[in-house]
Parts: C-alpha cells; sequence; structure tokens
C-alpha cells in the first residue's frame, strides 16, 4: 500500500508464492523481542537493501519509529492469525514528521526469507522496496503458526 499526502491509494492483491500467502502492498502476547526476532529484520532489511542495490537505488536509513510500528502492526497480525495492512497510513505518516510519502509492505510465510522472496517477486510490493523513499522499518514476528513481516517506507527530510 501507498500513500501519497494529496490522495491515498490502495491496491491490494493476493500473492500465493510456494506456500507464502501475502497480502498486497499496503493483539498482544505475542513476543518479537529477542535474539531471533532482531536477527530475522536484520535480515529482511540486508534483503530489501541489497534489492535496492541491484538496481543501484541509495539504501535506506532505518528509522527507529519506523521499525517500532512496524513491529507493533506485525505483533497485531499474528495475535489476529492473520495479514492486513494498517487502517489508516496516516498512523504511519504521523511517526515520521514532515513525511512526503509512505509506504508498506505485509506478509506471513513459514520463514522471513519466503516473505522476502515473495514481496521481491510481487510488482506491488518490489515498487515499494524501490521507490523513492529514504526510510524504512521492518518488524518481524516468528509464531508457531508463521512468520508475519512489516515494512514500513517513509520519504521526509531529515
Amino acid at each position: 500500500m501507498h500513500l501519497v499526502p494529496a490522495r491515498a491509494r490502495r491496491a491490494l492483491s493476493h500473492l500465493a508464492v510456494g506456500g507464502v500467502l501475502v497480502l498486497g502492498s499496503t493483539a498482544f502476547g505475542v513476543h518479537s523481542a529477542g535474539a531471533d526476532a532482531n536477527s530475522d529484520t536484520w535480515s529482511v532489511v540486508a534483503t530489501l537493501q541489497a534489492e535496492r542495490a541491484w538496481f543501484h537505488l541509495p539504501p535506506l536509513a532505518v528509522d527507529p519509529n519506523l521499525v517500532r510500528y512496524a513491529t507493533y502492526h506485525s505483533e497485531q497480525m499474528a495475535a489476529a492469525h492473520t495479514i492486513f495492512h494498517s487502517a489508516s497510513l496516516l498512523s504511519v505518516a504521523a511517526e515520521v514528521p514532515g513525511w512526503q510519502e509512505v509506504g508498506e509492505n505485509v506478509g506471513m510465510g513459514p520463514n522471513w526469507s519466503w516473505v522476502a522472496y515473495a514481496f521481491a517477486h510481487s510488482p506491488e510490493h518490489l515498487s515499494n522496496i524501490l521507490g523513492n523513499y529514504n526510510r524504512v522499518g521492518v518488524g518481524v514476528v516468528d509464531t508457531s503458526t508463521g512468520v508475519y513481516v512489516t515494512e514500513e517506507f517513509a520519504r521526509a527530510p531529515y
């Protein structure tokens, strides 16, 4: 999902890739903290940075506010056992003062690498990864039913 201040547009699509269900490019008691969640989060960040580098795009700065929001959203999805976009991307935008554009990818699968693969092979999700953003926040929550991933993207002045 993608939001520009003047207008909002939702492009929801479903993608099934090798057992991974990803909902288009846009609660407690589930724990995302710990070495594995942190490691998985950084692995997802490294993967999307590598995808941007492949297309000669600059890396995104990891924004702690977006990380916090993305983690909270992944926790909500895990608790509900389903994936969904933020009710309003304006709530994502509120995390980044002076925002100019925001986008969101959400997905779940058996592990983070399956979700990252699905994102990279979906035109809607890849457009967020390669979008005109300069900040990112990723939240990964690993449960017994799967891994939930949220990627929040923003463009804002530093």
